[in-house]
């Protein structure tokens, strides 16, 4: 039953409450108790509408499709705080939220509901055993499985997963958020984050273990993931794509965030600041596959004992037009591996917007700015992790990549500004991003264009002089007396 009560807002009373619904929309507690109940009672094409509150209870919980070509929605999908209240809360009784078991094609839809405390076998959150179901801007969270995939489970189906949140739930053995067992699967524009295998028997893929599917990651950001083995973020012994993704801060024994033995594609990605406790800061290759791409991508500030960047064993890894810090030296390779290593690769400050704030963009001047493969990225692929236009040109840059203009950046982002190569005193800091402006030829400068500090050098050009006893002299205030704020200026 339904724990909650929430009345309709105002601005939802004709909707939700009144009288006049159209016949295709069939509302929940309103009309019907319980949201299967409503099921039972759609037909095709039908709607159904479920006002905000916390469902529990049968007929709340292992909610099935029916094969019906229907769609099952919170009153508004893109309002988060509708979501977000929109609950279906199993208690962490031995229930999941939602089942597809029916050959449900892509236009059954689950949109805009939370389905937390699932607790089951595999799939506490949602299981999908056939057909091709839509699942988007749905919260999964504090879903736990005794085996795989805490929040979702996906065996013989191609379910597509859009803006959807996978927080916090966790596996005993493998996938803290998802397991794909066979199908074909796509995430886009999703979250997976604080999600876990970190238990006694916790095994690979912090937040996605793929063993025998085709599993597609796009626009996606995979934030502190953790597995004991395997993956940080993802596992996978079979295909996988993982394009304009964040992989940032995730940790596991071996492949901080992402360790594969199959075929993989990692493109356009920024992967940061994961940990490979004993191997492969960032990534882990492993296995007898030759199709191993890891192109137009970042890898920074990734650590490990033994590839700090990448560790490859016995496998194979093509690296094309990337930025990895540390170059084939921060690559681990062993006996019977192979790393393609081609030209275009850089070893180079990508000028990230601010690190210590998380955040990955490009600054102007990176490096990384039109300097990727334009045919790297697979057809439709539009917009970066933010949105925006995956193909623009930074016209004070010049094109170092491959392609004709406008070139794709390297990374997650794509630099939306325009660069100034301007540098007048000739630091090689470009004034757009040069702190001490004028400084002395032949000086040592920071990223900022700043000397190292030396007493008495108060203008910060490298040097002491005259200008420097000028600036003390307009700034001498005398004992006991405030100096003037605006005296260098």
């Amino acid at each position: 039953m339904r724990t909650a009560q929430i009345g309709c807002a105002a601005v939802f009373l004709t909707w939700v409450c009144g009288n006049g619904a159209s016949a295709d929309e069939l509302h929940v507690p309103s009309q019907y108790e319980t949201i299967q109940q409503a099921i039972f009672a759609a037909q095709n094409g039908d709607e159904v509408v479920i006002a905000p509150g916390t469902y529990t209870g049968t007929n709340n919980w292992d909610i099935n499709f029916l094969g019906k070509v229907i769609t099952v929605r919170s009153v508004d999908p893109l309002d988060p705080s509708i979501v977000a209240t929109t609950i279906i809360d199993c208690e962490l009784q031995p229930h999941r939220g939602v089942v597809f078991t029916n050959g449900e094609p892509e236009t059954s839809v689950l949109d805009g509901l939370t389905i937390r405390h699932g607790n089951s076998s595999s799939g506490a959150g949602i299981q999908i055993t056939s057909g091709s179901p839509t699942i988007q801007h749905c919260i999964f969270t504090k879903c736990q499985s005794i085996q795989h995939g805490g929040a979702v489970y996906v065996a013989g189906a191609s379910p597509r997963f859009i803006s959807c949140l996978f927080d916090d739930n966790s596996a005993a053995d493998e996938g803290g958020a998802a397991y794909m067992a066979s199908g074909s699967s796509s995430f886009e524009k999703c979250v997976f984050t604080n999600n876990s295998c970190k238990q006694p028997a916790g095994d690979h893929g912090g937040a996605i273990s793929n063993r025998g599917g085709t599993l597609r990651v796009i626009n996606s950001a995979f934030l502190l993931n953790e597995a004991p083995k395997h993956g940080g973020a993802i596992f996978s012994t079979s295909s996988l794509a993982i394009i304009n993704c964040l992989v940032r801060n995730n940790t596991a024994d071996s492949g901080g965030a992402v360790s594969s033995s199959g075929p993989i594609d990692i493109l356009n990605s920024t992967l940061v600041q994961n940990t490979g406790i004993l191997q492969g800061g960032a990534v882990l290759v492993s296995g007898s596959s030759m199709d191993r791409n890891l192109i137009n991508s970042l890898l920074w500030f990734n650590e490990s004992v033994k590839g700090s960047q990448i560790s490859l064993n016995s496998g194979y890894l093509r690296v094309r037009r990337s930025n990895v810090v540390g170059g084939q030296a921060a690559v681990d390779a062993n006996a019977g591996s192979f790393l393609n290593w081609e030209l275009g690769n850089i070893v180079a400050d990508p000028n990230f917007v601010d690190p210590d704030t998380d955040d990955f963009r490009l600054r102007a001047n990176s490096p990384c700015i039109d300097a990727g493969d334009n045919d790297a990225l697979p057809l439709g692929v539009a917009t970066d992790l933010d949105g925006n236009t995956r193909f623009f040109d930074d016209t004070g840059t010049p094109d170092s990549g491959l392609g004709n203009p406008p070139i794709v950046d390297m990374g997650a982002y794509e630099f939306m500004g325009t660069s100034t190569l301007d540098d007048e005193d000739d630091d090689g800091v470009p004034d757009s991003n040069d702190n001490c402006p004028g400084t002395i030829p032949g000086v040592e400068v920071d990223r900022f264009g700043c000397p190292p500090i030396i007493p008495g050098d108060l203008d910060r050009d490298g040097d002491v002089d005259q200008s420097d006893f000028g600036l003390m002299q307009r700034c001498f205030s005398g004992a006991d007396v405030p100096a003037d704020p605006a005296c260098a200026s």
